[in-house]
């Protein structure tokens, strides 16, 4: 995969429930 950490942990936490 060519995505940046920090991309990837954006998305994660949005996917993640609050």
């Amino acid at each position: 995969l060519n995505v940046s950490n920090a991309k990837l942990s954006y998305w994660f936490c949005e996917l993640l429930p609050k």
